[in-house]
């Protein structure tokens, strides 16, 4: 053996006696060159005396142990022996026969090479040699008790047959070592005829996995165990599977690791799905290139378990990452192409035709980016995201319907405002005017008309362009339409708050002002009594105008304020044309007439002083004709002392009065001098008129019931 393998198991030093040398079974790497490399064991042999009584339970030990390991079994066999019954180990190839029968029988183990290995060959041809071991081994498994499924089996189906001869070492020693090398060719060199390890007879354990399934073998049969080769190349695989599945795992782990964390971070893994799937093969290739050398079941069963754990951690993360898609999608994405697209009078005409695109864009999006992040077909995986497909959808959906009525609200707020701003100045303006109450709602009217017809047509194909459906767009257009009416009667109402003011003031414009704008100076022609009531007509008809809105022409027939020769139509309060209800009405006019007494009461006082100031001339005639000696010694007396500084101080203001210019401002405070002292000596005596005969001002007209 360590000829031919060039191995190093020790040999008998035939100086020392003979006696066994091998003891037990030793194994050793051949130092060859060849396909493979061989592992040889040297197998204690049958014949030693050393074992005495346990050899033959020894024998069957090594021989199964052998069967359940070995590709080739080789028997040493002295040419001499052949044809005898001890010497030629039939007893030894009868429990070999034995014990792989039992082998097949529990299992289809592979067949067995018995290599016959014929010592000290000389001139007997190997033929007739080779016929005699052969007969002599269908003699052995005939005499054999086979299980019925065997009884007609043959030697041949379960050991094929080699020979090879040797001359004697010491006496054809070069023929010798020919030879020997010539039995190692037939190990080393698949191109010669007669190579021995085929591959059928390879028992399918890998190297880095012998030593357990050899211990395993060896401890079951040394605990006289029945040996199942099936059941110990399983263990041997499940075993050497696990560990190298979980190599494969960590190696996997240690590289995915980065990207878990990242996904978990909340960022977003380009080409999750080609870069996990090259793992995913990385951590296969790995397994299989070692474990596929393993019972193939248990190989086949451990890979379907390193797959299973892998992807359900591709599959934990992907989950994750389409979440932050779907979050991506739903926040950054959608929301800024909505921002950017809705730009200008264009986009909000096309709001649904935009919507649709944007919504479009963006499920394409998330679509595309799950599409790169899934795992390609050839994986044999098809991971499921329709579920958070739909939820992006339900969420977008709802956010369109949001965004639809934010849009909507937006519109309807612009056109009110715009509604406000074109009615509230032109109609604070026409109720401010002198113009009589009819006219200025008739022109609110025509005002009203042309803006609400201004803001439905702008706003119409707004509304269009949210794809509403008829109901919805003439719901809005009527909500429109009877806004208008608010705001005319807002506009009347904030009007309304100065509406005492506004009637004090076209009072005085009509009853302290002339035709011609001007002051009026009271004289002892004027009807006072007449302008008066004619001035509180004017300005009560502001309570007409302001009381209600007026926008049929069937309002402009309804009186509120009670009037000569007008009939008040009864209206409830509650009723929605009403601006200013029966209080509030009662309440200016209460206040304005007590405000306009005042007027009236000065307007009578200043005529009364007029006329005590306009004497007749006759009678200043007569006093200066009857008085004029007594007004001559009366002045004599009085001037004489003064009349040089009097004359003097008059010459001087004269003189400054003509110098400044100051002729027109001097007669007017003269003028005013006298008038206010003529007035107060009026009240007076007025005030004791009144007493007496408790004259007041005449009403403009009855009180309102």
């Amino acid at each position: 053996m360590n000829i031919v393998f060039g191995t190093r198991f020790d040999v008998m030093d035939a100086e020392l006696g003979r006696s066994q040398t091998t003891q037990g079974v030793w194994m050793g790497v051949a130092k060859m060159e060849g396909p493979e490399v061989l592992l040889v064991m040297d197998v204690e042999g049958t014949d030693g005396r050393e074992r005495g009584e346990e050899d033959v339970a020894f024998e069957r030990k090594t021989s199964l142990f052998s069967l359940a390991v070995a590709s080739v079994l080789i028997i040493n066999m002295w040419m001499q022996d052949i044809g005898r019954y001890q010497a030629a180990n039939i007893g030894l190839l009868k429990t070999v026969f034995e014990l792989n029968l039992q082998l097949f029988q529990s299992s289809s183990s592979s067949k067995i090479l018995l290599l016959f290995v014929i010592r000290d060959h000389v001139t007997t041809p190997l033929s007739k040699l080779s016929s005699t071991i052969l007969k002599d081994m269908e003699n052995i498994w005939s005499s054999l008790t086979k299980p019925p499924k065997f009884v007609d089996s043959k030697v041949t189906d379960f050991f094929d047959f080699a020979f090879h001869t040797l001359a004697h070492k010491e006496y054809a020693a070069e023929l010798f070592m020919t030879q020997a090398l010539a039995l190692r060719d037939r190990f080393t060199k698949p191109q010669n005829p007669d190579f021995l390890l085929q591959q059928q007879y390879n028992k399918g354990i890998p190297a880095d996995g012998l030593a357990t399934y050899a211990y395993n073998v060896w401890d079951t049969i040394k605990a006289n165990r029945d040996l199942d080769i099936p059941s110990q190349k399983e263990m041997l695989a499940t075993y050497r599977c696990e560990e190298i599945m979980q190599s494969a795992l960590d190696t996997f782990e240690a590289e995915f690791k980065p990207i878990r964390d990242r996904v978990d971070r909340g960022e977003i893994v380009e080409n999750y799905g080609a870069k996990v799937y090259r793992m995913l093969e990385n951590a296969s290739d790995s397994y299989n290139s070692i474990a596929s050398r393993y019972h193939p079941e248990v190989s086949a069963r451990k890979y379907a378990t390193l797959r299973q754990r892998i992807l359900t951690e591709l599959l934990s993360v992907f989950e994750k990452l389409v979440e932050r898609l779907r979050a991506k999608t739903l926040d950054p994405f959608f929301r800024s192409l909505v921002a950017e697209e809705l730009e200008g009078s264009q986009a909000t005409l096309q709001f649904s035709s935009v919507i649709d695109s944007i919504v479009a864009s963006a499920i394409k999006y998330f679509e595309d980016a799950v599409k790169e992040a899934t795992l390609p077909p050839a994986a044999g995986v098809e991971w499921s995201w329709e579920t958070q497909l739909a939820e992006l959808k339900s969420a977008i959906a709802a956010d369109v319907e949001r965004l639809k009525k934010e849009h909507l609200a937006q519109l309807l707020a612009t056109a009110k405002t715009s509604l406000e701003n074109s009615l509230a100045s032109p109609i604070s303006i026409l109720l401010e005017s002198n113009t009589n109450s009819q006219q200025i709602w008739t022109s609110i009217r025509i005002r009203l008309e042309a803006v609400m017809t201004a803001a439905e047509t702008e706003l119409k194909p707004l509304l269009l362009g949210l794809s509403l459906s008829d109901e919805q767009l003439r719901r809005h257009l009527d909500t429109l339409r009877a806004y208008g009416p608010a705001v005319v009667r807002k506009c009347v109402r904030d009007a309304g708050q100065h509406l005492a003011l506004m009637m004090q003031k076209r009072f005085e414009e009509q009853f302290n002002f002339d035709e011609n704008k001007l002051p009026r100076r009271w004289s002892r022609r004027d009807d006072i009594p007449a302008l008066y009531k004619s001035a509180c007509t004017q300005a009560e008809g502001l309570v007409e105008q302001f009381a209600l809105v007026r926008l049929g022409s069937e309002d402009d027939n309804v009186v509120i304020c009670p009037g000569p020769e007008r009939e008040v139509t009864e209206i409830d309060d509650n009723d929605p044309r009403v601006v200013l209800n029966y209080k509030e009405r009662a309440a200016v006019l209460e206040r304005f007439r007590e405000n306009t007494h005042a007027s009236f009461k000065s307007a009578m006082q200043e005529q009364e002083a007029a006329k005590a100031a306009g004497t007749n001339p006759l009678l200043w005639i007569l006093f200066i004709v009857l008085g004029w000696n007594e007004a001559v010694t009366l002045l004599s007396w009085i001037i004489g002392p003064l009349l040089l500084p009097l004359m003097m101080m008059v010459a001087i203001g004269g003189y400054l009065i003509w110098v400044g210019k100051l002729g027109g401002p001097a007669v007017q405070i003269a003028q005013t001098m006298a008038m206010a002292t003529g007035r107060q000596i009026w009240e007076q005596v007025q005030g004791v008129i009144d007493s007496t005969t408790g004259n007041r001002p005449p009403a403009a007209h009855p009180k309102a019931d």
